[in-house]
C-alpha cells in the first residue's frame, strides 16, 4: 500500500483561508490527497462546551486555567480522532495547517501502513530531534522510529490507528490536558507511542498563535500553588518512568 492510500486529515478553522491554501500547496508538492476537518472556533464555544474542562483535576493538581482556544484545539482533534475510531481505515494521519511538511512524508506514511512493527501512535514530528531515540527500528527514507525518555510536545502531525483512537475517545470524555499533552504523554494514556529519528512534519512557528494571547489572558491574576504544582510534577515523574519502562 501507498500513502496515497491512507486517509490523511487536516484540522483547519474554515475561514484560514491563507492557512488553507498553504497546506494545500504543501499537500500538492508531494502529491498526497488530503481532506480538511473544519476545526472549532474559541468564538463560538458555548457554557456547555466550557464545562468540558474537567476543572476539579487540574485545581487538585495546582495546574493553570485553560484558554478556550486550548479547549477548542482539544475539541477539535477529538472529533478528527473520533472520525479515525469509526471509520472504515485502520489508521489516519492528522495534521495541523500550521505544518511544514517535509518530502519524505510520503515514503513515511506508506512505510507505517505496510509496518511490522505495532503501534498505536505514530508522531511524525519532534521539538527536540537532536535528542535520540532508544530502542529505534527502521523505517524509510533512513528513519527509524523509536522512544523517547524526555517530554515531547506538539500535535501538529501523527498517525492514529482505530484501535487506539476508540481507547483515546473514551479517555479523552472530559479535558484534564492540552491535546499534545494527550497524545505525547505516553504514562499518561498507556498506549504503544513511537517517535520519528528525523521528524517529516514541523511546526511553523512564523505563523502567529492565538493560543499564546489566549493563555496570557487567562493567567492575568492567577497564582500559581507550587505545592499542588510540586505534587503533580513528582507523581507525573514517577509514572513517566514507570511507562517508559514498560514501552522499552
Amino acid at each position: 500500500m501507498s500513502a496515497r492510500d491512507m486517509r490523511i486529515v487536516v484540522v483547519s478553522l474554515r475561514h484560514a483561508r491563507e492557512r488553507r491554501e498553504r497546506i494545500t500547496q504543501q499537500f500538492s508538492e508531494i502529491n498526497l490527497p488530503f481532506e480538511f476537518m473544519d476545526a472549532i472556533d474559541a468564538r463560538d464555544l458555548t457554557t456547555e462546551d466550557m464545562a468540558q474542562v474537567d476543572t476539579r483535576y487540574r485545581r487538585r493538581w495546582g495546574l493553570r486555567p485553560l484558554a478556550p482556544s486550548e479547549l477548542a484545539c482539544w475539541r477539535s482533534h477529538v472529533h478528527a480522532i473520533g472520525q479515525a475510531s469509526t471509520g472504515p481505515d485502520p489508521m489516519i494521519a492528522i495534521f495541523e495547517d500550521d505544518a511544514i511538511l517535509r518530502p519524505e512524508l510520503p515514503a513515511v506514511l506508506s512505510a507505517l501502513e505496510n509496518c511490522p512493527v505495532p503501534f498505536d501512535i505514530v508522531s511524525l514530528g519532534r521539538r527536540q530531534p537532536q535528542r535520540p531515540l532508544v530502542a529505534g527500528r527502521p523505517l524509510a527514507e533512513g528513519r527509524s522510529m523509536g522512544r523517547i525518555r524526555y517530554t515531547e510536545y506538539g500535535a501538529y502531525g501523527y498517525v492514529v490507528k482505530k484501535e487506539c483512537a476508540l481507547h483515546l475517545m473514551n479517555r479523552m470524555s472530559r479535558m484534564r490536558l492540552p491535546v499534545d499533552m494527550e497524545l505525547l504523554f505516553f504514562w499518561v494514556h498507556q498506549l504503544n507511542l513511537y517517535f520519528l529519528d528525523v521528524p517529516v512534519v514541523e511546526h511553523d512557528d512564523d505563523i502567529p498563535s492565538q493560543l499564546t494571547a489566549d493563555r496570557a489572558s487567562v493567567l492575568a491574576g492567577w497564582k500559581t500553588p507550587r505545592l499542588r504544582q510540586i505534587g503533580y510534577r513528582l507523581q507525573m515523574g514517577v509514572r513517566k518512568r514507570i511507562g517508559f519502562r514498560r514501552l522499552v
